[in-house]
């Protein structure tokens, strides 16, 4: 069994092996002040200074860069020692701790690679992790859903508190730097805000859980209200599901036009219409890949009412590009929280044949419609879709905005109103419309290009 971290006090090569460095490592550290041992030796603060110092190591960063940042701010390797978990209570090894809750090694090791963590110690609270896991087996959760529900929470709060960190610091800190303010004052302001903060995130993240929760929980009820028709063959975890893929045309030239801010800017804009328009139409927000987004719903007749809102919102916003969608009506299986197989594919598929401002259906989610009769749409003919091997039958649904008059930036592919247009060039006889002097210059200075 390992050694308690709140053992007797560390020597040099104690504390490299407590630390995986080289006791030259610590020396080194040593020397710059960087760890300061008492008389008896290290202490447990120095392992977790240690940990810190060697990450650091270990992604470029020198002994003296740190050491420079450090006597301009005597307090920041100090304030994430503070804010770090260090290990709680006895140390196991993997086959220790598993021994101890009735799992099989091989079972913990899994969970610890699905959880993103590391397998060669764990502390009492990982211990205590791994027997909640063994309650869930004895109330007859199988592993492999176990494996699932690791894998979404570590990857879902892996984003959250990748978001915490760094907008604090791109918002709080470098606004700051920007200021001028020396590495004193920042580290101070951001003492200061840290400690009014930290309190608020588990709140914050118990709440959206909560609300979460409740909407899983309440289409949870429709299907066990939905059990008696649906077919009892159908395998575990496939549900019959409208899939909407949407995207910005032109998104890639706007990006090269623009410059990577002003495209991140209208993405956001982009993924606010999404999402806020979605809860309306009981849609959810699978994924989002850059200024592709994935949605699915539980009717057909939704995810039409969706890319209609969506695009009449589109359409009325200032020099906005166009959107293009694709979707498709069929089962799909559930797994980590996103949606698998072929239903998926085929709607990304027509997604990819969709033009600027149309959504393109398949037969089967004009079939899925209600009403259809009610929808305006017309016959594309058979298309071939990357990936299938037999073309499908393609419809193009009115999405309501044919009498929109619109121009388009010939450099970024910007869809404009006539009426807000400011900036135009003739070439050839023909007058283009754009949406900044960037993109004129761009044209300009080679018009076959873009005219083409």
């Amino acid at each position: 069994m390992t050694a308690s971290p709140d053992a007797a006090p560390l020597s040099p090569s104690g504390l490299a092996a407590r630390a995986a460095v080289d006791e030259a490592d610590i020396e080194r550290w040593t020397e710059l002040g960087l760890l300061e041992p008492t008389d008896a030796g290290f202490d447990r603060a120095a392992v977790a200074r240690a940990r810190l110092l060697a990450f650091a190591a270990r992604r470029g960063i020198g002994a003296q860069a740190i050491s420079g940042a450090c006597s301009r701010d005597p307090g920041l390797l100090d304030r994430y020692v503070d804010i770090v978990s260090q290990p709680q209570g006895e140390l196991r090894t993997l086959d220790e701790g598993a021994a101890t809750t009735g799992i099989t090694p091989e079972f913990a090791r899994r969970l610890r690679t699905a959880g993103g963590l590391p397998v060669d110690e764990l502390d009492e609270d990982d211990v205590a992790a791994l027997r909640a896991v063994r309650l869930a087996l004895d109330v007859g959760f199988p592993e492999e859903a176990l494996l699932q529900l690791v894998r979404v929470m570590a990857d879902a709060l892996g984003r959250v508190a990748d978001a915490e960190v760094r907008l604090f610091h791109f918002y709080f800190h470098d606004r700051l730097r920007a200021e001028g303010r020396d590495d004193l004052e920042i580290g101070k302001a951001t003492d200061e805000a840290s400690r009014s903060l930290m309190g608020l995130l588990e709140p914050s993240i118990a709440y959206f859980h909560q609300k979460a929760w409740e909407s899983a929980l309440r289409e949870d009820m429709l299907g066990h209200f939905a059990e008696d028709v649906a077919p009892h063959d159908r395998p575990l975890g496939q549900l019959a599901v409208a899939v909407l893929f949407v995207d910005l045309v032109s998104f890639t030239p706007l990006t090269e036009a623009m410059g990577d801010a002003a495209a991140a800017g209208v993405v956001h804009r982009f993924s606010e219409m999404v999402r806020e328009l979605a809860i309306d139409c009981e849609g959810r927000v699978v994924k989002q890949i850059g200024d592709e987004f994935m949605l699915v719903f539980p009717k057909a007749d939704a995810a039409v009412r969706y890319a209609k809102n969506l695009a009449e919102r589109a359409a009325h916003e200032s020099q906005f590009p166009a959107l293009r969608m694709g979707a498709h009506f069929g089962d799909a299986l559930y797994r980590e929280a996103d949606y698998l197989g072929a239903t998926v594919n085929t709607a990304a598929g027509v997604a990819g044949q969709a033009t600027a401002g149309q959504l393109l259906v398949t037969t089967a989610m004009r079939d899925a419609l209600t009403e259809p009769a009610s929808v305006l749409m017309e016959h594309m003919g058979e298309r071939h879709l990357k990936g299938l091997s037999t073309p499908l039958e393609l419809y193009a649904i009115s999405l309501g905005n044919d009498g929109h008059d619109t121009v388009n930036d010939p450099v970024c592919g910007m869809t404009l109103d006539p009426a807000e247009v400011d900036l135009t060039a003739t070439w050839s006889g023909v007058e283009y419309s754009f949406c900044s002097r960037t993109c004129r210059d761009r044209f300009l200075a080679d018009p076959e290009q873009y005219a083409s």
